[in-house]
């Protein structure tokens, strides 16, 4: 292979589009091996694949629509939905131009695939979501409308066509100002114009024609919307009829028919005329303890009261809104959303104030997931970018430290700089895990475990954790089942709860840890009418100085600390839920200012009692093996120190800088070698890929596989099966050491 394919095949490799090149009747003529991960498939397989073949049955007619329309020449994209090799269903975006040969003749396409799975499923729950509003906003007894980014507005609820009487289509766009009074037509538009272009809130008085030609007077309120990204989306709004508000009749009818809580208060005494019975729904309590002018004051939580006076009385001179906390009886708090505005007499002098307060704390909840599955997101993506790269950094560096201070005396000055050199490499290791696990894309190596067994095995390694000053108390549950974890994420997270604890009871406290059988909590979007599966609670807490609401929000926000500058990178409760959640756990924490925090951390039952044993190791001297072990790794410094490594052991070390050298040196000194120690992910021919030709040639080949890539890339490449030997970079000579150990004392006990 010439230099230029060689280099071709690497940048078609390294696209992260799936590439697909087909003839005319859609068969492949050529695809990367992206293209085959897309499609869930083995690339081997590839070169049998059609186009066709991968499109579900009800679907074929419009593939092979599409098919024609770009081989015709139309090369605009399109998205579809593709079977994978397991019957489950990929949305992509697929981008076609024609293939010519020498001679010009088109002879077939060549299409660049992007999985778009995950957006299209954010498109469906964002469908469900307005479908969810539009059932809501058409149940509702006020008029609701919603306008685009343009200022056109895009719809109405059912509330609003019977006030009018016209249809949907004829309120769209511009077209419900032909209801509009032509004297307030001006001001309305003049109103909502500025408002618009500044994105604030509005309110506006306007007569509007109803269905039987009378014109009603209107409050009319609008408020901006934003989509995720605080991108400008338009205005969402409601029109009250306030011809008859002075009819308090008609009033308590309308008020005491929402779920928004209505109130009324006199202008000139502050005195409450109206609350209507939502509130006690959204309260939590009765209305009746409120009568006085600090009706809702003492409900309102402490850090809020001071915008909500503000707010209360600027609401007696103008129209307000504004958004506070308060404190149910139970101890709950619930977000509100406050509208406030005057109610004139018949001489247009105003005499009450009058108000709607509406429960926001689900849309609140919402819209912080989605800045937190953003934020992590942003950091998976940085994270994921630079790891690879990175941990074989921090390979060779460790790995060479490591050597030189092994083979340093106790006086030789140079031993105290290698050791900071060590430390920095560990923190810099340590710093990169961490970044990974917040973002769910450590590697993992998942089994069966016995919690209880992995917590009694860590009793000592807590206690120097804790402190001396802390009692360690311990309810373990022997009926517990086993999980189905990766037993070091789960070691980490309880050594990061431990340390959070020993933090917070400086003085003294206690420290409980709870091992129980529970019934599984409901994820988001579930139905929780289901019968809930068992699952295996693991419950962490201290007596220590506990956390106040907002502390306990953002707990597991990355880079958020309440510890002094250098005592804390604010990563610690960010890669315990990154690791709870990768392992298909869930994690909640309950916590009060002065009375300790509790964690309480459940993972799915497993049917199987017994944990899986660790297998013993066979610890040799440093010069004891006698083993030959291949080395694969492109990287030149890794393959440098890997050798080093483990000739230092006694092992004989064969290199390779790829795959086709690998099989080259393995042809020809096959009956020495005992052991193949391959990186993931090399140009040309993956570790994979080698090791299935390895073993082709040799049944049974030990293979070691070794990677500084997150999970998500490594399952690409088909490394996400538990039972593989892997071991993660950065890793130390120790670690490496052992692990090749591990995998060939099997044959060192049977001999």
């Amino acid at each position: 292979m010439s230099i230029n394919e060689e280099m071709y095949r690497r940048i078609v490799e390294a696209v992260p589009e799936g590439i697909w090149v087909v003839g005319g009747e859609g068969r492949t003529i050529f695809s990367n091996r992206r293209m085959a991960e897309i499609l869930g498939v083995e690339y081997e397989s590839m070169s049998e694949q059609t186009c066709f073949g991968c499109v579900f049955p009800d679907e074929l007619a419009d593939a092979e629509r599409h098919f024609a329309r770009t081989f015709g020449g139309d090369s605009r994209p399109f998205d579809f939905r593709l079977r994978r090799g397991d019957g489950s269903p990929v949305w992509v975006s697929i981008s076609c131009m024609p293939v010519h040969d020498d001679k010009g003749t088109q002879v077939g396409l060549l299409g660049l695939f992007s999985d778009i799975t995950e957006r299209k499923q954010a498109e469906a729950a964002l469908r469900e979501s307005e479908e969810r509003f539009r059932n809501m906003a058409d149940t509702a007894p006020v008029m609701i409308w919603v306008s685009d980014e343009n200022k056109q507005l895009t719809f109405f609820n059912k509330t609003w066509l019977k006030f009018t009487g016209r249809t949907m289509e004829q309120e769209l766009g511009e077209g419900w100002a032909a209801g509009v009074h032509p004297e307030d037509i001006q001001n309305c538009y003049e109103t909502f114009c500025s408002a618009f272009d500044a994105h604030r809130n509005f309110q506006i008085e306007l007569r509007l024609r109803r269905a039987d030609g009378e014109y009603r007077s209107m409050l009319c309120s609008g408020v901006p919307r934003f989509a995720p990204g605080g991108v400008f989306a338009g205005y969402i709004g409601c029109d009250i009829d306030i011809t008859d508000l002075q009819s308090e009749e008609r009033f308590r009818e309308l008020a005491e028919n929402i779920n928004q809580v209505f109130w009324m208060l006199d202008l000139d005494t502050s005195r409450v005329l109206y609350i209507s019975p939502s509130f006690e729904k959204v309260w939590g309590c009765s209305a009746a303890a409120y009568q006085d002018h600090d009706w809702l004051v003492e409900t309102v939580h402490a850090e809020d009261r001071g915008r909500f006076i503000l707010f209360r009385e600027s609401a007696k001179a103008e129209a307000v809104e504004e958004t506070y906390r308060i404190v149910r009886p139970d101890g709950t708090i619930r977000w509100i959303h406050d509208r406030a505005f005057l109610v004139r007499d018949s001489e247009g002098k105003p005499y009450r104030v009058a108000g709607i307060a509406e429960d926001v704390t689900a849309h609140r909840e919402l819209e912080e997931e989605l800045r937190q599955a953003h934020k992590m997101e942003a950091i998976g993506r940085l994270a994921g970018g630079v790891a690879h790269d990175f941990n074989n950094l921090l390979t060779v560096i460790g790995g060479y430290a490591r050597m030189l201070f092994d083979g340093a005396n106790a006086q030789d000055p140079t031993r105290a700089k290698l050791e900071q050199i060590l430390t920095a490499s560990d923190r810099a290791s340590v710093l990169t895990m961490q970044l990974l696990a917040i973002s769910r894309r450590h590697a993992i190596q998942p089994k069966l475990v016995n919690v209880n067994n992995l917590l009694t095995s860590m009793a000592s390694l807590l206690r120097r954790i804790i402190g001396e000053h802390i009692t360690i108390e311990t309810a373990l549950d022997p009926e517990l089942s086993c999980i189905k974890v990766d037993p070091h994420q789960i070691e980490q997270v309880v050594m990061n709860l431990a340390a959070n604890a020993r933090d917070a009871m400086p003085n003294a406290g206690k420290f409980r840890i709870e091992t129980s059988m529970a019934l599984a909590p409901d994820k988001p979007g579930e139905d929780s009418g289901r019968s809930a599966a068992k699952c295996v609670r693991l419950r962490i807490g201290d007596t220590g100085c506990g956390m106040d609401d907002r502390t306990r929000q953002r707990a597991f926000e990355p880079f958020f600390t309440t510890k002094g500058v250098g005592r804390g990178t604010g990563l610690g409760l960010s890669m315990v839920y990154g690791f709870v959640h990768q392992n298909q756990g869930t994690i909640h924490v309950s916590s009060e200012p002065g009375q300790g925090t509790i964690f309480d951390l459940c993972f799915p039952a497993q049917p199987e009692r017994e944990a899986e044993p660790e297998t013993p190791v066979n610890r040799l001297s440093k010069t004891d093996a006698t083993e030959t072990v291949l080395v694969a790794e492109d990287e030149p410094a890794v393959r440098e120190l890997v050798r080093q490594t483990l000739e230092q052991r006694g092992y004989t070390v064969l290199e390779a800088k790829d795959g086709y050298e690998a099989l080259r040196v393995f042809e020809q000194r096959k009956n020495e070698i005992h052991l193949l120690l391959t990186d993931v992910i090399m140009p040309l021919m993956n570790g994979r890929e080698l090791a299935k030709r390895l073993e082709s040639l040799r049944p049974g080949m030990k293979i070691v596989y070794m990677s500084g890539y997150t999970d998500e890339v490594l399952a690409f490449h088909g490394f996400a099966q538990p039972e593989i030997e892997f071991i993660q970079k950065p890793f130390t000579a120790s670690e490496l050491a052992n692990k090749v150990e591990l995998v060939l004392s099997v044959d060192r006990r049977a001999t």
